[in-house]
């Protein structure tokens, strides 16, 4: 957490504040086609804006106007991608590059970052980094004080505030309207204003209340704290700031009447504070920019729909291909696996052993080789973003100890060091078009049925893993039936493995059932008799219930027709094919050979449990 902090946060940070810098600049090219639209379309353009200052990652697009400029994203999770102008690890890669828009700029910062063994060896940009997150996180505290300052100031000349109805108060030492408030926002006036002017002005608090303005000034002046140092964001928050009073401005001279504009513009005179507050609250009637506000309300006409129907196709059109990562431009953290074993071994700064005495120790490693990397598996057409690869991978070290000992499967190979003892690790890799890629899963290996488990590839194994993982309402491959079959504890987990017929599947246990060559049968392992068959019928599945039942077969009330026979431990499951007729699965038990032994004792449950999982699927 202190490296993140101190060395990644920042990165972070500033990659987010200059890709709103250029969403800022867009907006601001927007604003100019939009300067004759009703200014809630402005103001609207904003939210973009606000996403990317607040917001790490975003979605994938066809067409993007950050398109426009070289925009480096990487992969931040399915769907998703980030921005990195400053890779987030910069302090401790070994070729630390930089990738800003601007060619001149992007050479001349890659020219005086450290390289090799001297960045390596001495981390020196560590300090420069460290100090520049603590003026950062300065800069924060010190508009979060002021905030609370203005803040405290304004509530100390409500007290005394008197209620005049619902949530709207009459105080005597405030110059302008305003509302405070961000869960149960209030409505403050002067106790001055005439009747005719609070009319108007209420109703003018009242819609930005509606609008949720006071949520969005609250979010604003958060974004603007946590991106001081960008000019870009301090003249969007002002920007901003001047749309949503102009669009609320229109609002009521729209609700009232275009007489009132006279009026209104001299209670905007009267009560203008003369300043902006940055305090991100309140929301106040006379703030901005009062000479423009004036301006547009004189200028102002209720807009033909056609105009306002194509100004909001602008706004909508720009805002989207403003929140959107460019396609085609995704690139994984890592260039290839070796880059990725090669970072990995850079960044094992200590290692953990086992003392003569029984005790764990920590020493640092002077040295780290590569044991094996290894391709397993991969799987196209799941993920995306890319292929999905399972790779082995592991490194031995050397360490600075003498009372090293080695237990559990740890070896030593002339002074390097296994010190995990177990076999390397299993790795999930998205392998991007470009070739680059990004580790989803990385896990030491023990006995290997963390992943790879009761499948019976590696394939099998990433599916899984990816299905489980993104919450795909997909089939596994490999399932746990302790729970549904009711199994004894003592029997432990009871997995069962998918297997794939002509348009359906179903699962079986991966112990102690054989399935007949060349069939559709299966059949118990410990000789009770106990089987499973799947036959295809012509005719539909009640048909072919509603036949046996006539014959004297017992219905079994269920999802699908299901039929018992009337004298023998044989069921029927009847299954509706897609292109007509049925499959039926039949299941049969001999009761004599289902003796008191666990696993047998269990079967003619785990048999209904085999048939109710057949599942029809045309893309099985």
């Amino acid at each position: 957490m202190a490296n993140l902090i101190a060395y990644e946060l920042l990165p972070r940070i500033f990659n987010m504040s200059v890709t709103a810098g250029i969403v800022i600049l867009f907006v601001l090219l927007a604003r100019l086609l939009l300067r004759r639209a009703p200014k809630v379309f402005s103001y609207a353009l904003w939210s973009v804006v606000l996403f990317r200052l607040l917001c790490p990652v975003s979605l994938s697009a066809g067409f993007s106007l950050l398109g426009l400029v070289d925009m480096p994203t990487r992969a931040a999770m399915p769907h998703t991608t980030t921005v990195e102008y400053v890779p987030p690890d910069i302090v401790h890669a070994e070729d630390p590059q930089v990738q800003f828009p601007v060619e001149p700029v992007r050479t001349a910062v890659n020219e005086v970052l450290p390289k090799g063994e001297e960045q390596t060896a001495t981390d020196p940009l560590e300090a420069p980094m460290a100090i520049a997150t603590w003026l950062w996180l300065l800069g924060i505290l010190a508009m979060a004080a002021y905030s609370v300052a203005s803040y405290l100031k304004i509530r100390r000349r409500l007290v005394g505030a008197v209620p005049l109805r619902d949530n709207i108060y009459l105080a005597d030492h405030i110059p302008t309207p305003f509302v405070m408030g961000l869960f149960r926002p209030r409505i403050y006036l002067p106790s001055a204003l005439s009747g005719r002017e609070q009319a108007y002005i209420i109703r003018h608090e009242q819609h930005h209340i509606r609008r949720g303005d006071h949520i969005v000034k609250v979010l604003s002046f958060a974004a603007l704290c946590i991106h001081w140092f960008n000019p870009l964001v301090w003249a969007a928050f002002f920007l901003s700031g001047k749309d949503m009073e102009m669009s609320c401005d229109e609002a009521v001279v729209h609700a009232l009447g275009e007489q009132i504009r006279a009026d209104y513009s001299t209670s905007l005179l009267r009560l203008a504070t003369g300043r902006r507050r940055i305090a991100g609250m309140p929301l106040a009637f006379g703030e901005g920019d009062t000479k423009s506000r004036i301006r547009n309300l004189v200028s102002w006409k209720t807009p033909k729909r056609w105009a306002a129907l194509l100004a909001a196709v602008v706004c909508i059109a720009v805002a989207a291909a403003c929140a959107a990562n460019p396609q085609g431009s995704t690139r994984g953290r890592y260039d290839s696996m070796e880059d990725f074993a090669r970072q990995t071994m850079d960044a094992a700064k200590t290692a953990v052993y086992y003392t003569a005495e029984g005790g764990e120790a920590t020493a640092a490693v002077t040295g780290t080789k590569l044991a094996w990397l290894e391709q397993q598996g991969e799987v196209d057409g799941l993920a995306p973003e890319g292929a999905l690869e399972a790779w082995t991978f592991h490194f031995l070290v050397q360490i600075n100890a003498d009372d090293i000992s080695l237990v559990g499967g740890m070896y030593e190979e002339d002074g390097w060091y296994d010190l995990e003892g177990q076999g390397g690790h299993n790795v999930v890799a998205l392998r991007y078009d470009d070739g680059s890629y990004d580790v989803l899963y990385d896990q030491a290996v023990n006995d290997n049925l963390d992943f790879y488990g009761y499948h019976n590839s590696y394939e099998e194994a990433i599916y899984d893993w990816y299905v489980d993982d993104q919450g795909l309402d997909l089939p596994l491959y490999v399932e746990d039936w302790t729970d549904s079959i009711g199994a004894p504890a003592s029997l432990g987990n009871f997995p069962v493995h998918r297997c794939d017929g002509e348009g359906w599947y179903l699962y079986i246990p991966v112990q102690a059932w054989q399935r007949a060559e060349g069939g559709n049968l299966w059949q118990s392992g410990y000789g009770t008799g106990s089987a499973l068959t799947v036959y295809r019928q012509d005719q539909d599945a009640r048909t072919q219930a509603d036949y046996l039942v006539r014959q004297g077969w017992i219905e079994i009330e269920g999802a699908v027709p299901h039929v018992r026979h009337w004298e023998y431990d044989i069921e029927d499951y009847y299954y509706d094919a897609p292109d007509g007729g049925s499959y039926q699965v039949r299941i049969e038990w001999q009761a004599q050979n289902i003796s008191g032994y666990p696993y047998t004792a269990i079967e003619p449950d785990v048999l209904q449990a085999m048939a109710e999982s057949f599942t029809v699927d045309e893309e099985t």
